[in-house]
């Protein structure tokens, strides 16, 4: 029990907030500002979790260039006739329109996104010339119902932002991809 007069407690409380602002502004500059350039993909996120139709999502997202890597491996067999192999070689970029036209064919056959996981790992801040950039590590699982068909795709996003409201560029790296075309039981991880 904190015996101190409530005027007395009062002025303490204000001195602490006064001192953690003073901390935002100094000591965690950096931490809250990535926290501004977090809220895009939380949204994203937030809006990908609501709709069926994930195209019309990234449709009204803000990116202008997507870099990914050209060529994969050749694939490694897993149990469950899971193949995996990563994506690799030199990036080849794509506006915006080429890259969601890109995608379009995997819409039209039916593949969709279940689920999807996105955290912001890494942040530099903007400096002179140089605008800020973020690190996004992502997993997506991909399904198409009807071929019992699943894919996972993992990697990381580099996002280098034009401003705070809206992404720049988007690199994709260390992407690798799972797809199987089973259903695994449950009973199997028993």
């Amino acid at each position: 029990m904190n015996n101190e007069p409530r005027s007395v407690q009062k002025a303490n409380s204000y001195q602490f907030e006064a001192k953690a602002l003073e901390l935002d502004k100094t000591v965690w500059t950096d931490e809250v500002l990535a926290q501004g350039y977090e809220k895009f993909f939380i949204r994203f996120w937030d809006q990908l979790n609501k709709t069926t139709n994930s195209l019309q999502v990234l449709e009204a997202a803000q990116f202008q260039i997507v870099r990914m890597p050209s060529s994969r491996t050749e694939p490694i067999k897993l149990p469950f006739d899971i193949l995996s192999f990563e994506l690799a070689g030199s990036d080849q970029l794509f506006s915006k329109s080429e890259f969601l036209r890109s995608l379009k064919p995997w819409f039209e056959k039916g593949i969709r996104l279940s689920q999807s996981e996105w955290r912001h790992v890494g942040f530099s801040p903007p400096t002179q010339g140089r605008p800020a950039r973020s690190v996004i590590e992502f997993t997506l699982h991909l399904q198409n119902v009807t071929e019992m068909k699943k894919w996972t795709i993992q990697g990381k996003l580099e996002a280098t932002w034009d401003a705070i409201s809206a992404g720049g560029d988007v690199q994709a790296s260390e992407m690798n991809r799972e797809a199987s075309r089973k259903q695994i039981p449950i009973s199997s991880f028993g």
